[in-house]
């Protein structure tokens, strides 16, 4: 896979945040991972994307290598740490592209906070409605998603790929002992299942956050792609339907692809994402 830049580190409020950043052309455009992930989910497309605009990549609070404290026990507090990042680098705008519940914090990023939101590129989004993977319902309780999730070996974490991603070529041995790296940090587990529990529990995805969101789509007046995989066994394909509620969005569905279009059909994404940002 191909690298991002060296890291860097900023303070958002109190947390030591890392990100990536390239490009000195174009439009502002900041990546925003899911959900358990981290900014190196965006290998095959951070260049590509930086070629023609000034990209952004963060690890967002209690993930990657950003720090795990405060635990976060509220979504919204994810929306405004991604606010709080883009002001700690004074960027006043940006486009944003956000895969799972990184879709779901653009999406809610661009209600809460729309002066700041240019376009908004949702792949695989959460929060359409309460359907998600049984795992997610089942990491969402505190004491059998730490049993689940505190056996962080490399069998373990190929099983898990295998329910994300379409072809498990893909699944190459760098990924995976990233994945366990990152997941073996010091607060890690706490961090995850702190996140897990906010924005799930048995019954799926936690009510208090997409009826809101649903409610608002038709008065989002942000330019917005929406992005699924056909195959996806995380987040229903028909949430796309849901999504397009959005007034003029677009819709691109990709086949034989699972819930990471961009990381499974790297080429098709960038140039799809290229075309809309310059429309």
């Amino acid at each position: 896979m191909a690298s991002l830049p060296n890291d860097k580190y900023i303070k958002v409020g109190t947390v030591n945040t890392r990100y990536c950043q390239a490009g000195n052309q174009g439009s502002k455009v900041i990546l925003i991972h899911g959900f358990p992930a981290s900014l190196d989910i965006w290998q095959k497309n951070f260049m590509a994307l930086s070629q023609r605009h000034q990209v952004y990549a963060l690890d967002w609070l209690g993930s990657g290598r950003t720090d795990k404290l405060p635990l976060v026990t509220d979504l919204n507090a994810l929306t405004e740490f991604i606010s709080d990042f883009m002001k700690a680098l004074n960027i006043d705008k940006a486009s944003l592209i956000g895969s799972s519940m990184g879709g779901g914090l653009a999406l809610q990023m661009a209600i809460t906070h729309p002066q700041k939101v240019g376009k908004l590129i949702l792949l695989d989004n959460a929060g359409m409605g309460p359907q998600v993977t049984s795992f997610y319902h089942l990491v969402s309780i505190p004491w059998l998603g730490r049993l689940l999730l505190s056996n962080s070996t490399p069998q373990n974490t190929r099983i898990i790929f295998e329910s994300v991603i379409y072809d498990h070529s893909l699944i190459t041995s760098d990924l995976i002992n990233l994945t366990c790296e990152l997941g073996r940090l010091p607060g890690a587990l706490d961090a995850t299942l702190s996140i897990a529990h906010a924005g799930a529990s048995i019954m799926g995805q936690r009510a208090k956050y997409w009826k809101p969101v649903r409610k608002a789509l038709g008065d989002i007046k942000v330019p917005t792609l929406i992005v699924w995989g056909k195959q996806d066994k995380i987040v229903p394909v028909k949430h796309a339907k849901i999504a397009a509620r959005i007034p003029g969005s677009k819709v691109h569905i990709f086949d034989k692809c699972g819930h990471i279009p961009m990381f499974e059909r790297p080429e098709e994404f960038n140039k799809i994402t290229l075309d809309f940002l310059a429309e």
